[in-house]
């Protein structure tokens, strides 16, 4: 079975408050693995898949949702990885 690479990036509620990151992408994993572990990060583990290939969940507050594209937008920029876009997604 072939393995897709999926990332999210969604507010809990609200623009303003809590966010989270959901991914598969090994590479972004081990960056904010790291992230969580340090003292004082604001992102923190909030789930994990039972085998490799299943996605990490992160969270952390932002105060907007300019400043949580902005925070996304510079973590990808740490990946070795071919070009990535932001999609805006509606609920339905």
């Amino acid at each position: 079975m072939e393995s897709h690479i999926q990332t999210s990036l969604f507010a809990e509620l609200e623009s303003c408050g809590y966010w989270r990151l959901q991914t598969n992408e090994p590479v972004l994993i081990k960056i904010m693995n790291g992230r969580a572990k340090q003292t004082g990060s604001p992102w923190v583990i909030t789930g994990r898949g039972l085998i490799a290939t299943d996605p990490m969940i992160y969270r952390r507050e932002f105060s907007s949702s300019t400043k949580a594209k902005k925070s996304f937008e510079r973590i990808l920029t740490r990946l070795d990885a071919e070009a990535h876009e932001l999609v805006k997604v509606t609920p339905w």
